[in-house]
């Protein structure tokens, strides 16, 4: 069966900046305690206050005031971000699942139909696009002759339009930018790479969209002249055709050397850009 060298929520943060965030939540986490300390130190102050001075006439006071609006804060810092992340996991949690099934599905299917262990699988890679930015490819697959950039949809109904478009129409008015016109720049990506490390081979680099979704269709007229594909299953199967019957024009060798690279250059990237972008935290806890 095809091998699957990464899986989507493997490596996506580096080890480095786990450590910093460990760091950074204990920190985090002693400050809210102290702070916390603080207005129940204040809070209680204001309540003995209020106690011993009124308590024998029944009054209310400025000194009760502030006692119960010191523990209404208390009570939100402490409990207030418990039930936003309670309510939010309950909210999305009918979405993570239909995902997760999806995802399963697919590397169920890959390993299946590419039942060829020259197959290799990254999925999730990301790739340097800017200082600030990452370019995120789905899934690549290396066979033996050809690359498979892969973008991967999970969009249900009927889409339409034309592949030269620059958006497609889903649902009622509804657009989304042309999938496989955003892949071509994660084709022209690893082609770049590719070439500069095995330039003397007549590599293609496909660019393939596939919809993950049972109930869904490209009504796309001239979509039969790409690899564009409704369901997983026929998108497999074309990879699969386009390997068999060839001469390999990758070797082994070749092929591992290309993931070690973009491996590499995935977890460099990540860094590169998480750096980048948390300098401000990491000098505030002086990490940098």
């Amino acid at each position: 069966m095809a091998i699957l060298i990464k899986d989507k929520k493997q490596d996506n943060q580096t080890d480095y900046f786990n450590k910093v965030n460990q760091v950074i939540g204990k920190k985090r986490r002693l400050r809210k305690f102290l702070i916390g300390v603080i207005l129940m130190s204040l809070g209680s102050v204001a309540i003995a206050d209020y106690y011993y001075r009124y308590t024998p006439y029944y009054n209310y006071s400025l000194y009760g005031a502030i006692s119960f609006m010191l523990l209404f804060i208390v009570a939100l810092w402490v409990i207030g971000p418990k039930v936003y992340k309670y309510h939010t996991y309950h909210k999305n949690v009918e979405f993570k699942e239909r995902e997760d099934k999806l995802d399963k599905r697919f590397k169920e299917n890959l390993m299946d139909i590419l039942g060829n262990d020259k197959f290799k699988v990254l999925n999730n890679v990301y790739l340097p696009c800017s200082d600030n930015y990452l370019q995120q490819i789905d899934t690549i697959i290396f066979g033996l002759n050809h690359i498979y950039v892969i973008k991967i949809m999970k969009a249900s109904g009927i889409i339409g339009g034309m592949v030269g478009m620059e958006y497609w129409n889903f649902g009622k008015d509804k657009r989304i930018f042309n999938p496989y016109k955003s892949n071509q720049g994660n084709v022209e990506a690893v082609e770049e790479l590719v070439y500069n490390l095995i330039f003397d081979k007549k590599i293609r680099i496909y660019n393939v969209v596939v919809n993950l979704e049972l109930n869904s269709n490209f009504n796309l007229p001239d979509k039969g002249r790409f690899p564009i594909f409704d369901n997983l299953y026929d998108s497999l199967y074309w990879i699969k055709s386009k390997e068999q019957g060839n001469e390999e024009i990758i070797s082994e060798k070749e092929q591992q050397k290309l993931i070690d690279y973009l491996l590499e250059l995935h977890s460099k990237s990540l860094l590169a850009v998480e750096k980048n972008i948390n300098n401000e935290v990491l000098r505030k806890y002086n990490l940098l």
